[in-house]
């Protein structure tokens, strides 16, 4: 089994379209295990844990609903990656609630590969199911002044989390 995940994410930072990550000084880039870290996260009561997969329904007018799903798969064909980042002190409670953000991000629909949307999503999203694969979290660390502020010198850690993912849009047998 061949993890692709940091493979991934290198070569889209190298690519330039990333929003100008490519210019970032990682002190460190590294893999993270997807399924050590959600295992830490606690989801509200809508959110289905199993094994190697993270579900949830969003609901619609007339009990029709859109089931997302997330399940690992670290050697998938992703189509992109979605980033979080922060400022911080350097604690490493902060790559948890960067990869909470993330994960919340996925589950509510609030991210996703655009070419493959399809075109009436947006009007009858509840036609579709959309499963995500991701890889591995993937961790980078910058520091130095230039992350402090006037108000918060020791703040010189700036951290960002990067999931890769892989999105498929699922059109359902509607009754």
């Amino acid at each position: 089994m061949r993890d692709k995940s940091l493979e991934f994410v290198k070569k889209r930072i190298e690519s330039g379209v990333c929003n100008g990550m490519e210019k970032d000084k990682y002190n460190h880039l590294y893999e993270v295990d997807f399924l050590k870290i959600s295992e830490q996260i606690k989801f509200s009561n809508t959110v289905k844990v199993s094994e190697n997969l993270l579900e949830v329904e969003l609901p619609f007018k007339d009990n029709k609903g859109t089931t997302i799903s997330v399940t690992r798969n670290t050697e998938a064909e992703f189509d992109y990656m979605t980033v979080e980042r922060c400022r911080c002190d350097g604690t490493f409670v902060f790559f948890i609630d960067l990869c909470k953000k993330i994960l919340e991000k996925i589950l509510k629909g609030e991210t996703c590969y655009s070419p493959k949307i399809p075109k009436d999503a947006k009007e009858k999203l509840y036609k579709y199911n959309i499963r995500f694969e991701v890889g591995n979290f993937i961790f980078a660390e910058e520091y130095g002044e230039d992350f402090t502020t006037k108000e918060k010198p020791w703040m010189k850690s700036r951290f960002t989390v990067m999931l890769p993912i892989k999105c498929d849009f699922a059109e359902k047998q509607l009754a």
